[in-house]
């Protein structure tokens, strides 16, 4: 918890002001950041994050983030709403060239 009151708009990831937009997240006040990243401790926030990643990078971005916001490790739903749901490759074969 402690880590994630620390990620101001100087360390946000990148992931973070990609997928809300630069100005949406430079704007945010200090709650609504942290709102955004308590997000990604439930399924909806983190499949709506991986789901707009546009490329690889972009992927592993949003992945270190969700890792961030849970402790360093992806949480417990992670293979279930990515892997077995099918988002991870389905997000994948839309890249230019697409993964997989």
């Amino acid at each position: 918890m402690r880590e994630l009151q620390q990620i101001d708009e100087h360390s946000m990831p990148t992931a973070l002001t990609t997928a809300l937009g630069i100005n949406t997240a430079m704007n945010m006040s200090s709650t609504e950041k942290f709102n955004e990243i308590s997000s990604l401790k439930t399924p909806k926030g983190v499949r709506e994050l991986m789901a707009g990643s546009k490329g690889q990078q972009e992927w592993k971005e949003n992945c270190d983030l969700v890792k961030k916001a849970n402790g360093e490790s992806y949480p417990p739903f992670w293979f279930g709403e990515m892997i077995l749901s099918g988002l991870a490759r389905q997000t994948q074969m839309k890249w230019d060239p697409p993964v997989g």
